[in-house]
């Protein structure tokens, strides 16, 4: 998770409040792995996402990176927090531009979370099945992490869900693979096979997501009440914390890209950018 509270959807701007390749840390609260064989009661205040990756030599080493929408709570400390900090800064510098584009120190909140793709609950044939408890709210497939470090964003393009408390919601299967070379996933056809220029200097990486189909979940679930993600198109936005800069694999019927824009593939419309 990345250690700062990141507001590109909600204020439709970018906030450059890190290095420039932001480091990822644990959350073990708001985004709490169950481990194998742990039981699984449901609180009436959390959600609970439901989570299959196929294991593969890159899926193994690469994370799935969520952000969560911040609630207005959070925007209001935060708000208040900049313009302290804007007040203190112009007494030391008076050149230091508008208070919009004033970057600071924020970590009085944290919305920005790393599945540990090791702290799996269970498997499936060549499936790892996570089950994370959150705090509810609408959440984004934000990019992948490496190494505790945002590797790339899905700033080109992206989905969000939401997740209720009290339920679990079944995102389906999340896919990664070598942006360079032929893909074993036909859902990243398009994001696949693009050559040696996805490789060089840093290497790029293509993600995607399979809905889940009948939302089947595996049978020691099978007593929870689970309800399959509904995934909307989200827009291109800006995040100046990360390494590469990449987009979500098209979805069928969700998400689809025209000459670079963003399309909610249930209306045929563009979506607006998020800066």
């Amino acid at each position: 998770m990345i250690t700062r509270l990141v507001f590109t959807f909600a204020l439709c701007v970018s906030l450059a409040l890190a290095l420039p390749n932001a480091a990822l840390a644990q959350d073990g609260v708001n985004f709490q792995h169950f481990r194998k064989g742990a039981d699984i009661e449901i609180a009436s205040d959390r959600a609970y996402l439901l989570i299959r990756m196929p294991a593969t030599s890159v899926s193994t080493k690469l994370q799935p990176v969520f952000l969560r929408k911040p609630s207005e709570q959070e925007l209001g400390g935060y708000r208040a927090a900049k313009q302290q900090a804007y007040n203190e800064a112009l007494k030391n510098d008076e050149d230091i531009g508008p208070l919009e584009t004033f970057a600071f120190e924020y970590s009085e909140a944290i919305n920005l979370y790393q599945l540990e793709n090791g702290r799996f609950y269970s498997k499936e044939g060549n499936d790892r099945i996570f089950v994370i408890a959150v705090q509810p709210g609408e959440y984004v497939f934000y990019g992948l992490g490496f190494n505790k470090y945002l590797w790339q964003c899905n700033c080109m393009g992206t989905v969000s869900f939401g997740a209720k408390a009290g339920r679990v919601t079944n995102l389906g299967s999340i896919l990664i693979d070598l942006a360079w070379s032929e893909s074993e996933f036909p859902e990243l056809a398009q994001d696949t096979g693009l050559g040696k220029k996805m490789r060089q200097d840093y290497p790029m990486f293509a993600a995607g997501v399979r809905p889940p189909v009948g939302n089947s979940v595996p049978g020691q679930l099978a007593r929870l009440s689970v309800e399959a993600a509904e995934y909307e198109a989200a827009g291109s936005f800006l995040e100046p914390a990360r390494l590469l800069a990449n987009r979500l694999a098209p979805i069928p019927g969700v998400l689809a890209y025209d000459a670079g824009n963003v399309i909610d593939a249930k209306t045929g419309r563009t979506v607006p950018k998020r800066f």
